[in-house]
């Protein structure tokens, strides 16, 4: 006849399997044995059991149609002038610099977040600057007057 199955204390012997004591550590496992046996199981039976297997992730919902995903940009002011000078600064880099060259690649790039965003970090706008002036030193900008 087979004995009821008690998980709690074969978790518990099994806790007590990581003792640093060698001997307290093995009196555990053939304890945690015992209660196997006991009932009839293996460790196998333990092992592959639903209670012991990971529960399925939920399913992960519905993407939402990309439409609804995207932020509306936010409107151009009509005339401001940092943003009418970006826009001259990439109108003149976009025609001077040459389409093999690996910076356009960058200034398409950077183009294409002023485009999307209407806004440079710093660091784009220093580098989209520095390279404007580099094509047109005559150039004063309004930040050199600063």
């Amino acid at each position: 006849m087979t004995q009821h199955f008690d998980v709690t204390r074969l978790v518990k012997l099994m806790m007590m399997t990581t003792s640093s004591n060698d001997n307290e550590a093995l009196i555990a496992m053939r304890k945690a044995n015992a209660v196997l046996g006991a009932s009839q199981k293996n460790w196998q039976d333990i092992l592959l059991t639903p209670f012991a297997r990971r529960p399925e992730p939920p399913p992960r919902p519905e993407p939402q149609p990309q439409q609804q995903q995207r932020r509306k940009p936010e409107p151009k002011p009509a005339s401001d002038p940092k943003t009418d000078l970006i826009n001259q600064m990439f109108e003149t880099l976009l025609k001077e610099v040459s389409p093999e060259s690996n910076f356009r690649s960058f200034v398409l790039s950077v183009h294409a977040h002023w485009l999307k965003r209407n806004r440079l970090t710093d660091k784009q706008y220093r580098a989209i600057r520095k390279a404007y002036l580099n094509y047109k030193p005559e150039a004063e900008t309004e930040d050199d007057r600063r």
